[in-house]
């Protein structure tokens, strides 16, 4: 045992870390992806890319007549791997406000915060073009927000939002199996396919290039090894 575990620390280690040095340097994987998304009830598209000037023309593409976009916390981790995760305008039409966090720095807009929204019916526009803030009264509830972050409760959202001298970060649901659940849960969905994605490639990434050197190391050796048997058949016959 103890040979062949001197074995390993003398050829096979050392190759690994001479994967791990030539991935890192001439090959990385990139780390950080931009995702951009483009929501529907019906149906949600999204496409990740690592280089900027896709990214742009992605944006480009997706954008056509509608300039605000929004970013997203799909409320799950990757191990090692990180998205910059955004969306292109799109509303909630029937969201029940839970609880509104106010988010000012002043006392002035902390006290403008609507927190009697708790309890109540609001559309939420997801996306905030130049100029447009949220109007709350007594009858409706207008608010235009720039994230889209889900919780770990199903069917909860947190979106932060921003009116006339003020801010605040929205929690909400909506109703389950409507129309926004499915815009909402579609999108998700999208956003986890993609991710997953990456993370195979990722996973092969890991399995064929950073023991490279080991897979050659043994090829080679396997082609002596057959060279050496097939010239002793020789000299013996």
């Amino acid at each position: 045992m103890r040979k062949f575990w001197r074995l390993f620390l003398v050829s096979v280690l050392p190759l690994v870390i001479l994967g791990f040095v030539f991935s890192a340097v001439v090959f990385p994987y990139p780390r950080n992806a931009s995702v951009l998304c483009s929501p529907g009830i019906d149906y949600s598209n999204c496409h990740s890319t690592s280089d900027d000037e896709s990214y742009e023309r992605m944006k480009k593409y997706l954008t056509k007549d509608r300039v605000a976009w929004f970013d997203i916390d799909p409320g799950e981790s990757m191990v090692y791997l990180d998205d910059y995760i955004q969306g292109s305008g799109v509303s909630v039409r029937e969201a029940q406000v839970l609880e509104v966090i106010p988010q000012g720095i002043t006392s002035e807009s902390i006290s403008n915060t609507p927190t009697t929204l708790n309890g109540r019916t609001a559309w939420i526009g997801l996306g905030v073009s130049d100029g447009v803030r949220s109007s709350v009264d007594a009858s409706s509830a207008v608010l235009w927000c720039n994230q889209l972050r889900y919780l770990p409760e199903v069917n909860h959202y947190l979106s932060y939002c921003f009116g006339n001298n003020w801010e605040a970060a929205v929690k909400y649901t909506v109703a389950a199996n409507g129309g926004d659940f499915q815009l909402l849960q579609g999108l998700r969905s999208e956003i986890q396919s993609e991710r997953r994605g990456r993370q195979w490639d990722f996973v092969l990434y890991c399995v064929f290039v950073l023991p490279m050197f080991v897979y050659l190391f043994l090829l080679v050796s396997g082609l002596i090894w057959l060279v050496g048997k097939a010239a002793s058949f020789v000299r013996s016959g």
